[in-house]
């Protein structure tokens, strides 16, 4: 069962995302955004462990928001569906090029995590 609410920032905790960079300007942009409307709600576990949206969650931090609109999961979900939830959802986000160099290693990096064998090209 999912519920959507609002949050307080400091209720989230962040874990080690599929994203390693974060560029200042982006987010200050993305926080602009957040301020007029947050049109994508984050994901988390009840304990308030962050799924997917760090990004939001960052930019909201640093334009001042005081809470985010949040999807709060109970299902249960291993790494690395977690995993392959972050990287599916950073590929439809804005520049992946710097945390995942293209959308080749970002399909392999997904193809690892479920240990997809490639299939010959008969």
């Amino acid at each position: 069962m999912a519920t959507l609410t609002n949050k307080p920032l400091n209720w989230f905790k962040v874990t080690p995302q599929a994203r390693r960079h974060f560029d200042e300007a982006e987010l200050r942009q993305l926080g602009e955004s957040l301020k007029v409307k947050q049109l994508q709600p984050v994901l988390a576990r009840p304990d308030g462990t962050l799924i997917a949206g760090e990004r939001r969650l960052r930019a909201a931090t640093l334009v001042g928001l005081p809470e985010l609109i949040v999807i709060i999961s109970d299902e249960p979900l291993t790494a690395t569906r977690i995993k392959v939830f972050q990287l599916t959802e950073n590929l439809h986000r804005a520049v992946l090029c710097r945390a995942v160099p293209g959308p080749a290693k970002a399909v392999a990096a997904t193809e690892n995590a479920f240990q997809v064998v490639p299939r010959s090209a008969d």
